[in-house]
Formats: structure tokens, C-alpha cells, sequence
């Protein structure tokens, strides 16, 4: 990124797109539970192979953005783990189990 020269203002700059970053982030991670969350509801699975397949689509994803960061996810959020622990527990999972739930009782 080019520098402006004056400090204050680049790490405003980047404080501004690193939150921009991880709000995408978030975003990324909510679609990505739902997503599975109705795959999962529409194969019928149930039990642990439900919570299997949200650890694998999870994961996909946060190795999908890493390849896309070019391996520098630090550079572009928070942190680099940010990519396999923002919202993965606290709303992923209950968004998935929310959708896995209710795409299942409409279907079977």
C-alpha cells in the first residue's frame, strides 16, 4: 500500500480497511453457515457427520482465503487466525445449526 508519508494518517487508513476487511469477514462466514446449513438439511444428514461437514466447508473457506491473501492474511485482517476463528463458533455454528434444523424439517 502507498504511504501518504504521514503516519497518523496511513494508520488511519489502515485501521479503516483492516475493520472494512473483517467486517467482510463476518459476512463471508455467516453466508457460508446458512450455505451449509441448507446442504446439510437437503442431504438428510444428521448427527455428528452435520457438524463434520460445517468443520469442512469452514475450513475450505478459510483455506480459500488464504490462497486468495496470497498466504499474507495478516496484511489484509486482524490477525492471520482471524480467517479460522471470527465468528466461526460464537455465530457460524449456530447459524448452521439454525438452518441445518430448519431446511430439515421442511424437507424430510
Amino acid at each position: 500500500m502507498m504511504g501518504t508519508g504521514d503516519p497518523a494518517v496511513d494508520a488511519t487508513i489502515a485501521g479503516e480497511k483492516l475493520q472494512a476487511n473483517h467486517a467482510a469477514l463476518y459476512r463471508i462466514r455467516v453466508f457460508t453457515s446458512i450455505l451449509a446449513g441448507c446442504v446439510a438439511g437437503i442431504l438428510g444428514v444428521t448427527g455428528l457427520k452435520g457438524f463434520l461437514l460445517y468443520g469442512v466447508l469452514s475450513a475450505g473457506v478459510a483455506g480459500y482465503l488464504l490462497a486468495a491473501t496470497q498466504g499474507k492474511a495478516g496484511d489484509y485482517f486482524p490477525s492471520a487466525s482471524a480467517l479460522y476463528d471470527t465468528g466461526c463458533v460464537s455465530h457460524g455454528l449456530l447459524t448452521f445449526i439454525l438452518f441445518w434444523t430448519l431446511v430439515y424439517d421442511s424437507v424430510y
